[in-house]
């Protein structure tokens, strides 16, 4: 990975930040519910970089060695993968058919938390996926700024693509890796609360839900993985934050995984919580 300034790209989880999240109410998991084949890769970027794509009134949460340092770095998630067996866990609410499975790439930045707080969240900055319905019902119940987009994205090892239109958006590579020691450290950094956005292009409104895995299936391949982001997440409908806040992402080019911190996965059972009221601390 290049980022100009010798940045180092060791990731040690959770415990690189002060802090705590608080877990899922297992009385809220009730909504959608999917089998998940796909990849997830933490790459991390400068926090001076990964701040401007906050809305205003939130921040990335302070270090656990010397806080607020701006040219620290800061861990960005990426999950693009395949939504499947999509069914409603409602009573009374029937198992969808085979034709609603869609693609997915969502970029999540973890560790963050509003101007006073100090409970952790995933905030999303953009979801892409190829099902309408899911980009209606994911933005009006949950603010999960879906967009609709053209995927490609392997089961296995191979190249990811996402674009709009003209516009090539994300690109990956993938090939496989050893070593499972992060594993657990992901599921839990995973567990946190997603910090998501009502009403973005007129009266943002933080809203917050879980995203719940059953990972006991579930098998994990190690990987490697290049990327690059081609073009900015960010609409230029919404000043908060603004669209030039991911230019800095854009112009570096090619990236890596943290070491150690990229899965293929397959089977993963996903569950989505209801939303509800953000608690920062």
């Amino acid at each position: 990975m290049s980022l100009g300034n010798g940045g180092n790209l060791t990731f040690g989880g959770s415990s690189d930040f002060n802090g705590s999240f608080i877990g899922v109410n297992p009385l809220l998991v009730i909504g959608a519910r999917t089998t998940y084949i796909g990849h997830i890769m933490v790459t991390q970027l400068p926090r001076s970089e990964v701040e401007k794509v906050l809305r205003s009134g939130l921040r990335l949460s302070d270090l656990a060695t010397n806080p607020g340092t701006a040219t620290a770095m800061h861990p960005i998630i990426i999950l693009a993968g395949r939504q499947t067996e999509l069914t409603w866990n409602v009573p009374g609410w029937p198992t969808l058919p085979e034709q609603n499975n869609y693609n997915e790439l969502m970029l999540l930045i973890p560790f963050v938390t509003s101007a006073t707080g100090t409970k952790w969240h995933n905030y999303v900055v953009r979801m892409y996926l190829d099902s309408a319905d899911a980009v209606t019902v994911g933005n009006q119940w949950w603010g999960y700024q879906k967009e609709m987009a053209a995927l490609t994205i392997p089961a296995a090892t191979g190249t990811i693509s996402v674009s709009q239109g003209c516009d090539r958006k994300f690109e990956a590579t993938t090939t496989a890796a050893s070593g499972l020691a992060n594993y657990s450290e992901l599921q839990k950094i995973l567990s946190m609360p997603i910090l998501a956005t009502l009403n973005p292009t007129s009266n943002p409104v933080d809203s917050c839900s879980y995203f719940v895995f059953d990972w006991t299936a579930a098998q994990a391949q190690p990987e490697n993985v290049k990327m690059s982001f081609e073009k900015t997440f960010l609409s230029p409908a919404v000043s908060n934050p603004p669209s030039t806040g991911m230019d800095p992402w854009v112009t570096r080019g090619q990236l890596a995984n943290s070491p150690g911190w990229a899965f293929g996965i397959q089977n993963v059972h996903w569950q989505i919580t209801y939303a509800f009221q953000c608690r920062f601390n």
